[in-house]
């Protein structure tokens, strides 16, 4: 029987899900063998849920990549919230109202699958996807930043992951740059997820609108929940509404001081922004670059390229397969 040498990657989200099985070429590439995604709104989610869910994928996954589960070697899992890296674990989430903490994500997994399993957190995973394959290939030392319905961060140091004394680092969406601003769900005030993230744009535009300002998003807002996404927020720039360019711009401005203190503290070779924010909207992306550029130090912008990432959400798949294959590596060499 051959060796296995295929490798797992899944991104599990609240609402979605994608799963891919690649072999790594001779040459470092990762050929694409198989996938599986879904989306399926989740309207009471637990425990028993999000493991299913992770199973059932893999099994797609398999199905479609014509293999059979000896072929593979290791499994990667990439999720939301903090992770124990070291025991497999799930710290805090309150996306998956888990029941108890830590939750041991691995261990019930591992009751399905034999292959070494490794669980990572999604932001890092997209770090880690676009430094192998996406924008930051063959860069060393890069900071990718997400910006989403919340904020987060993956950094790479040296080609590795950084994930602090307890695997915990990355809380970008919770850097202060505002004292007087909204409070967080963190209990401070002013972090960057309260002024910057699509949540807090929507936030926003909703206060704004209610106060009396036109828009050509009020049908939307006045849906509940609201009909307000990253793709409806650029169509109304584009349709040059003042609302939507003002709380565009007023919040890409703030996410650049949160970039120049990154590039000053850890004067990175890039900064990679993805999530569906920067995808989705141009005006954000550029008046955030210039931002950034103009407050962070001149010496530590010299080398410096701050870039779109390329990926997308695959960059969370594929970061999760690599990081398992290197843990992997890692305790059996």
């Amino acid at each position: 029987m051959a060796e296995p040498q295929l490798q797992v990657g899944v991104i599990v989200g609240l609402n979605s899900i994608h799963t891919i099985i690649v072999r790594e070429e001779a040459n470092g590439a990762l050929r694409l063998m198989g996938e599986h995604r879904n989306r399926q709104i989740v309207r009471q989610p637990d425990e028993t849920i999000l493991v299913s869910r992770v199973y059932q994928s893999i099994e797609e996954a398999i199905k479609d990549a014509m293999v059979k589960p000896h072929d593979i070697l290791t499994i990667g899992i990439a999720s939301p919230g903090q992770i124990d890296i070291e025991q497999g674990t799930i710290l805090f989430s309150p996306l998956f109202n888990l029941s108890d903490y830590p939750f041991p994500f691995v261990d019930r997994l591992q009751k399905s699958f034999d292959q070494h399993i490794t669980l990572i957190n999604n932001d890092d995973a997209h770090g880690i996807g676009e430094q192998r394959i996406g924008r930051g290939k063959d860069v060393s030392d890069l900071v990718y930043l997400r910006i989403g319905y919340n904020i987060g961060a993956s950094i790479i140091i040296n080609g590795k992951l950084y994930a602090g004394a307890d695997n915990l680092a990355g809380e970008f969406g919770h850097m202060v740059v505002d004292r007087a601003g909204p409070e967080c769900a963190c209990g401070n005030k002013g972090c960057l997820n309260t002024l910057v993230s699509r949540a807090a744009m929507q936030g926003d535009l909703l206060k704004r609108f209610r106060e009396g300002e036109p828009t050509v998003l009020a049908e939307r807002l006045e849906k509940n929940p609201l009909d307000i996404n990253a793709a409806r927020i650029y169509d109304a720039i584009d349709q040059e509404d003042e609302l939507a360019l003002d709380v565009v711009e007023k919040a890409a401005d703030v996410l650049g001081i949160g970039i120049a203190n990154v590039i000053n503290f850890l004067n990175p070779h890039r900064v990679i922004l993805g999530g569906d924010v920067i995808d989705e909207i141009d005006l954000f992306f550029d008046k955030a670059v210039e931002s950034a550029k103009k407050r962070a130090l001149y010496n530590n912008t010299r080398h410096l390229s701050i870039v779109r990432g390329m990926l997308g959400t695959t960059a969370g798949a594929y970061g999760a397969a690599v990081f398992a294959k290197q843990c992997f590596d890692k305790l059996n060499n």
